[in-house]
């Protein structure tokens, strides 16, 4: 990666991450087992402010790429947030906030964050989002732009066969299928982080 995208990434994204200053001695990774469009970003925004969790917003982190890099590919920004979350974690895990609420699908990528809560000593905690396919498909296109929606749908059965080869996996800690009733999952993240 760049120097100068880094910076960027730095200034624009690891900076602007909220709670850092927030003391959670418990380390904890909570992860997301789901589609785009399942809600999750929702769920993880209510987790983080109930929690005071360090938020990580991959999606903010791949838009400051596109802005300032040259993508000649769809791999490309990928490998880049891959290469810059090894930095960023290492930052994350040095705050006194150790509650690490990752705001991204991790089901393709799950050995790499759990590999990074093993070499740190976090737990891991993947919720997992079970939501309609029609639900997913609506919310798809009444919260993206036109062209946003086309290309997300374009890659909705391949995000259907990673979910579903994760959870093959077992590795969930809770299936929420509304994203509106989380009183089970808050119950079990009372309990972890007491």
């Amino acid at each position: 990666m760049k120097i100068g995208l880094k910076e960027i990434l730095d200034k624009r994204f690891f900076e602007e991450i909220p709670n850092q200053g927030f003391s959670n001695s418990k380390k904890v990774f909570v992860l997301f087992s789901t589609i785009p469009g399942s809600g999750y970003e929702k769920i993880a925004k209510k987790i983080a402010e109930k929690y005071k969790g360090l938020l990580i917003d991959k999606d903010k982190a791949r838009t400051i790429i596109y802005q300032n890099e040259k993508i000649e590919n769809t791999k490309q920004p990928e490998d880049i947030l891959d290469e810059y979350g090894e930095d960023l974690i290492k930052k994350l895990t040095a705050l006194p906030n150790k509650l690490i609420v990752w705001m991204s699908g991790a089901d393709r990528r799950f050995k790499t964050y759990e590999k990074w809560a093993e070499e740190y000593g976090y737990e891991t905690f993947v919720i997992n989002c079970e939501i309609e396919k029609d639900k997913i498909i609506e919310n798809i296109e009444s919260e993206r732009d036109r062209e946003t929606a086309k290309w997300f749908m374009n890659q909705l059965d391949r995000w259907e066969k990673d979910h579903k080869n994760y959870l093959e996996q077992g590795n969930v800690d809770i299936t929420i299928k509304n994203p509106e009733d989380l009183d089970e999952l808050f119950e079990k993240l009372d309990r972890i982080l007491a």
